[in-house]
């Protein structure tokens, strides 16, 4: 009866502490896991508005040196001006276009008969009142993908040339390639018809993202830089396209939610065995307290099965304690 009685006791004990446990676990995972999310989201806008910056930085740089060209053309000798902008943009080569067809290069001489008048930069210039990017294309010598940042002269209203610029994306594609993400997050820079510009994986410049990144569609998530939840091969992901300034580029990430969240729920795995191995240690502490307590109640039931029995001593005295 005694040992039933303390099974009893011992059950309802461990029950309730159990009971409070669990309840205070799952509170303090909600939160650590709303805090976490919260935090996982924050860090992956700070990234993608700190490499859109970058970006935008980059093509303004080289956009304000295409401009400072046309401020002299037509002041002194050409070549050297076109020659330090080129240096100073980390261009491959700089040039200026005329209606003529007269076309000088920083570096090189043009091939003969060469008409710049119909090359896609000239048109793209000539038809904006500012300057323009090219879509990317791959060098055939580094196989790297290279733009073209060009403009337009207009003096009285009537056209004089277009000063262009032909430079590597290396270092925009250096900048995007060491972004690190939670969850091993992968960043990537397209183009606004989904080309691939920078991506981790190797050999995708100007492949569709859909190519690169099976069942990822363009459609499926905003273009304003903003987090959107979406599936992708069955697993729950975080992805943002944010635009990058006027070039038509779009800034990506995508993050898996689980490998992002993956440190909470190795928190909770830890709580839970702690919590185990707590209610272990509150069992055995329960145990041998209420053998304790319990003791005297122990030797008044052995004393009164004798009296039952028929041969008790009848003046036996319990000690009284407590």
């Amino acid at each position: 009866m005694m040992n039933s009685l303390r099974h009893r006791l011992l059950g309802f004990v461990l029950v309730v502490v159990m009971s409070l446990a669990a309840v205070l676990t799952a509170v303090a995972y909600l939160h650590a896991y709303a805090a976490a999310e919260v935090e996982v989201r924050n860090t992956i806008s700070q990234i993608t508005s700190n490499k859109v910056a970058f970006i935008n930085e980059w093509v303004s740089s080289r956009q304000r040196i295409v401009n400072s060209v046309l401020l002299n053309v037509g002041h002194g000798l050409l070549k050297p001006v076109l020659d330090q902008a080129r240096i100073a943009g980390g261009f491959d080569d700089c040039y200026l276009g005329e209606p003529d067809k007269t076309m000088t290069l920083s570096q090189a001489t043009a091939p003969e008969n060469y008409d710049p008048t119909g090359r896609p930069w000239y048109v793209a210039a000539v038809a904006s009142e500012g300057p323009i990017a090219s879509p990317p294309y791959l060098d055939a010598t580094s196989k790297q993908p290279v733009i073209t940042f060009a403009q337009a002269l207009r003096r009285n209203g009537q056209l004089v040339g277009v000063v262009g610029g032909d430079v590597l994306l290396k270092r925009v594609v250096e900048e995007v390639l060491a972004t690190q993400l939670p969850g091993n997050g992968q960043a990537f820079l397209l183009a606004q018809d989904g080309t691939v510009i920078a991506h981790p994986e190797a050999n995708s410049s100007l492949k569709k993202i859909s190519e690169v990144i099976p069942g990822f569609s363009l459609d499926a998530v905003p273009k304003e830089g903003l987090i959107h939840p979406l599936q992708l091969d069955n697993q729950p992901m975080l992805a943002v396209l944010q635009p990058v300034g006027k070039t038509g580029w779009l800034m990506g990430v995508l993050v898996s939610q689980s490998a992002a969240m993956a440190p909470v729920q190795q928190m909770l795995y830890r709580m839970l065995a702690t919590l185990a191995g707590c209610l272990a240690l509150a069992a055995a502490v329960i145990w041998l307290g209420m053998a304790r307590m319990l003791q005297g109640l122990a030797v008044m039931r052995d004393a009164m099965r004798s009296v039952a029995s028929g041969s008790g001593d009848l003046t036996l005295r319990l000690p009284v304690k407590g």
